[in-house]
């Protein structure tokens, strides 16, 4: 069984993606349990990638795609000469958290990254679900809390 990290198209991998991306909403979502529907915006996303702000970056066992990293890159708005790539979403499917395939699908994310001129890196972990030492192994810092509200 090998496992594989690569850059894929949304547009390539939507039906499976999607199907994935659904189980990882039921596992985590804040938003969902507040009562928002499940509805993503495929197509927008597709543009973004399209115009090169948006990157996916999977993980596949053989041909099957058991995980991925989706992050949003662009300059920071206060800091021209920093390219920023903001983590959107992250999983890894329960099956497949083994050994280090998370960790390397986040290590192959930032040479991905780094190709692009991309030179910091935003990345996320819920507090019901934290991975913080998996980001401070890969010397990430923390720096910042998020909360949220239904209005």
């Amino acid at each position: 069984m090998a496992i594989t990290y690569q850059e894929e198209q949304l547009k390539d991998i939507l039906p499976e993606f999607n199907t994935l991306l659904r189980d990882h909403m039921e596992e985590i979502s804040v938003t969902g349990k507040l009562g928002f529907e499940f509805k993503p915006d495929y197509p927008r996303y597709i543009k973004l990638q399209e115009l090169g702000i948006f990157v996916v970056m999977t993980c596949r066992r053989d041909k099957e795609l058991i995980g991925y990293i989706v992050f949003s890159m662009g300059a920071h708005i206060r800091y021209l000469d920093c390219k920023l790539a903001k983590e959107d979403l992250y999983y890894i499917k329960p099956d497949s958290r083994f050994g280090r395939n998370g960790y390397k699908l986040f290590t192959e994310s930032e040479k991905l990254l780094k190709q692009r001129g991309v030179n910091q890196i935003v990345i996320s972990t819920k507090t019901y679900q934290d991975y913080s030492r998996i980001f401070e192994s890969l010397n990430y810092e923390f720096f910042e809390k998020h909360f949220t509200k239904k209005i």
